[in-house]
């Protein structure tokens, strides 16, 4: 018993609740950092536990509390940081949670993960994780990826923020960013140093108003008559335009006076003043239609530029955040399609249709498939407002629309894939991989589903031609890649 004894996994000697003192070697997928623990009197047969760390950094030494314990690791974080990481730089965000705001538990936004890296490492971070991760996962111990391609800004890129209402340090009715790891707290905040200059100023109207109407924040548990929940405010980066969307319980309305004063700040870019009111049970205003929507000011959407096309958001839809980035993932796009003209492209999990759009002039035909409704709507917008009469959407889920009409889309010339951060599940990527297009283009979010997905594809003969990581989340750890693959014919 002994000798068996001497090779059991280290995960038995520690505990969720534990503390350990560990020296982190590098950052994962995910943005956790990886450190290894040997068990006092371990001897030198016995397996390291490899242990996760949110929000740590190559190079610090931390004392860890454990929160999750798994047979051949554990995750857990940061207690105190005991020595810092060498060549860290000072973030531009006062709600970043610093190696001091760590020890001293000050609140921190759960926003950003990585400000204190430079954009240079974080770049060579984000393109060794989709490498090794492809490597490993994927089982492609010889894959050969592009150099990345940063954000042509990172900073002030984002196009949309989600704020949520809460009661502030002093318990008061107030609004902001969620704090890491726990839902009902906020960190109320006067700035974001990743979405717009003006953030600032909008907030202050917003917030004078809010503590005006002597209303509560909505909280199934504490506060069910409440009535603040959630503020959504986009803006296109390019045509200037902008959208503030109050989310509330039902009861109260919301003063079309408060969008004066908005304008007062934003000028004529002010596009869109909405409130929806929110009678679903869930706590989240999405996957459901009980809810009512009031336009205050301006219309129901603003626009957005890619390329020479434009782009209606609706206030639910979504939009690649980072819009300048979004013009080189689809420029990678269309540089791996090559389209020549005579082709019918699919476009599946197309939102609101931007990548076939962007292509479409190219091919003969685009056909699009997403599962929501709203967006297949915008689809057909955005398609009428580009002149593109090649352009066509069927709303359904995938899979079963593929199970049921399959022969319609046999002689397909290209596939896009652009699905969500889960990936495509088995029953429908098989059935996906039947249709046997000549050419597939996959972008992904998640570069572990990605790997997964590859596998079948590879196993059913298709080839990894390129594969492209870009940037469109800087100071985070997210990371979008583009896979071109072509089916063997032999």
């Amino acid at each position: 018993m002994s000798g068996v004894a001497e090779f059991l996994p280290a995960a038995r000697s520690v505990r969720k609740g534990d503390v350990l003192e560990v020296q982190i070697e590098k950052l994962v997928l995910g943005g956790l950092g990886l450190a290894f623990h040997s068990p006092e009197g371990a001897s030198a047969s016995q397996q390291q536990l490899r242990v996760f760390v949110e929000r740590a950094l190559p190079g610090q030494k931390v004392r860890v509390l454990i929160t999750q314990k798994k047979p051949q690791y554990v995750v857990g974080r940061i207690e105190q940081v005991l020595q810092d990481a060498p060549g860290l730089i000072q973030p531009k965000c006062p709600y970043f949670a610093t190696s001091e705001a760590i020890n001293t538990q000050k609140a921190s936004c759960g926003g950003c993960l990585w400000q204190n890296l430079s954009y240079e490492q974080q770049l060579e971070v984000k393109h060794q994780q989709v490498l090794e991760t492809l490597q490993r996962i994927g089982r492609m111990p010889d894959v050969k990826i592009e150099p990345i391609i940063p954000s042509p800004d990172p900073w002030f890129y984002r196009n949309k923020v989600e704020l949520s209402f809460g009661y502030n340090a002093d318990g008061h009715v107030d609004f902001g960013f969620r704090e890491r790891g726990k839902f009902h707290s906020i960190i109320p905040v006067e700035s974001c140093h990743i979405f717009d200059p003006r953030f600032p100023a909008v907030l202050d109207v917003i917030r004078r108003y809010v503590k005006m109407s002597d209303l509560e924040p909505f909280d199934f548990a504490k506060r069910p008559d409440g009535f603040w929940q959630f503020l959504i405010v986009r803006r296109g980066v390019k045509t200037g335009e902008w959208m503030i969307h109050f989310i509330t319980r039902p009861g109260h309305t919301i003063s079309k006076y408060l969008a004066e004063e908005l304008r007062e700040v934003l000028g004529e870019n002010l596009q869109s003043v909405l409130h929806t009111v929110n009678f679903g049970k869930a706590i989240t205003y999405s996957g459901h239609d009980n809810k009512k929507l009031e336009v205050l000011f301006g219309r129901d959407y603003i626009l957005e530029q890619l390329g020479d096309l434009q782009f209606k958001i609706s206030p639910f839809s979504f939009f690649q955040t980072n819009t300048l980035a979004a013009e080189k993932l689809y420029d990678v796009v269309k540089s791996f399609a090559n389209l020549k003209g005579h082709e019918k492209v699919l476009d599946l999990y197309c939102g609101t249709g931007t990548i076939g759009q962007y292509i479409a002039r190219q091919a003969r035909e685009v056909i699009g498939m997403e599962i929501l409704q709203e967006a297949i709507h915008d689809a057909n917008e955005n398609a009428r407002i580009n002149k593109l009469a090649n352009c066509y959407y069927k709303c359904g889920d995938v899979k079963k629309i593929l199970f049921g009409e399959r022969n319609k889309y046999l002689h397909i010339d290209l596939l896009i894939l652009d699905p969500p951060r889960a990936g495509i599940g088995d029953k429908t990527r098989h059935k996906i991989i039947s249709l046997m297009p000549q050419r597939v283009i996959y972008v992904s979010c998640n570069p572990a589903t990605l790997a997964r997905d590859l596998i079948d594809f590879r196993q059913k003969g298709y080839e990894i031609k390129a594969v492209q990581p870009l940037d469109l989340f800087p100071q985070t750890h997210h990371v979008e890649t583009v896979v071109s693959m072509e089916r063997n014919r032999a």
